[in-house]
């Protein structure tokens, strides 16, 4: 979705990869085309990003040491963010507990467009609305959720499913 944004505006895209960790996902979007800017307020992390994207040889990609709940996003053309989802260790459900702040979340989404990861048993009502959900589900399990916004949103979709099957050979079945 990300990478189509080009295709609409006839530019790659200026994504903020808000918390982007390691830079899996910073990496991916690059490869999509995407001018990357990764953020994390974690100076380690930050350091383990930028190595990462220099050993793959990634261009085109910086990486940022900051909060980016005060992040100035008016340079950006969409976001991607993936919260923290843990608290004391253990993985949350609970909105209230991620990182950034679920007001910002919100705030994000009805901003620019943007894609955030969210826990899979999300409560529906709370999905701001103009947002699409969709769950992934890796090989029968589910895995994740993702909430669209703006141009990244599938017009007249509000909620969808995909399944993802086993990459490599197809599993063996017992009898």
């Amino acid at each position: 979705r990300f990478g189509g944004l080009a295709d609409t505006w006839g530019r790659p895209a200026r994504v903020a990869d808000l918390c982007c960790g390691v830079g899996a996902d910073l990496r991916a979007l690059a490869a999509a085309g995407c001018a990357m800017t990764g953020f994390d307020r974690d100076p380690l992390t930050v350091e383990v990003a930028r190595a990462n994207i220099e050993s793959l040889g990634i261009t085109g990609a910086t990486v940022e040491c900051l909060d980016v709940e005060t992040l100035d996003l008016s340079g950006f053309d969409a976001a991607f963010l993936d919260p923290a989802r843990r608290h004391e260790g253990r993985r949350t459900f609970d909105v209230r507990a991620y990182s950034p702040s679920w007001s910002y979340v919100t705030h994000l989404l009805a901003s620019l467009p943007a894609a955030v990861k969210v826990a899979p048993g999300i409560p529906h009502e709370i999905v701001p609305a103009g947002v699409e959900i969709e769950w992934v589900s890796f090989e029968g399990g589910l895995k994740e959720a993702v909430l669209w916004s703006g141009a990244l949103a599938t017009p007249g979709v509000r909620r969808r499913a995909t399944l993802l099957p086993r990459w490599g050979p197809t599993p063996r079945r017992c009898a």
